[in-house]
């Protein structure tokens, strides 16, 4: 049984990367943890740079933007742990290796917007308050079925 290298066929290569801008799941062993840094678009952020562990295309990973302070404890990692993580190529960064993992954010905008509040949808929201507080509203159920389309009568 032949040894995988485990920077691919030949060192010097990057692997290309995917063309769609797909969440993938990725097992990577985490290698360098930069010092945190401000940013206007995404708060306290760092950069991680990993090696992918699947075999089918292994080399270097840059994940970013990570907002590590924010994480909570059962997600936080340290330096040598293997993790596996939600991410899609970051295709507003040129470099091929650049990956963006995916955020609370990012599950509950495509939840709440992209699939419940989406254009063919007719969302319902249930509100509702208590005796106690009557100038209070709480959302008590949503539903969201498709808009029926138009049929034709011929």
């Amino acid at each position: 049984m032949a040894q995988h290298s485990l920077f691919g066929p030949d060192f010097g290569t990057i692997q290309a990367r995917p063309h769609d801008s797909q969440y993938r799941r990725l097992k990577v062993l985490i290698t360098v943890k930069a010092a945190p840094n401000p940013s206007e678009a995404y708060g306290e952020t760092v950069c991680v740079a990993a090696l992918s562990l699947n075999l089918d295309n292994p080399g270097w990973i840059r994940l970013y933007p990570i907002n590590y302070r924010e994480l909570d404890v059962g997600s936080k990692f340290n330096k040598y742990d293997i993790v596996t993580l939600e991410a899609k190529p970051n295709t507003s960064d040129p470099r091929a290796e650049s990956w963006r993992p995916r955020s609370l954010e990012d599950v509950i905008r495509e939840k709440f917007w992209d699939m419940m509040c989406a254009p063919d949808r007719d969302t319902i929201f249930y509100v509702g308050n208590q005796q106690a507080h009557p100038r209070s509203f709480i959302v008590l159920g949503v539903v969201y079925p498709r808009r029926p389309t138009p049929r034709s009568r011929s």
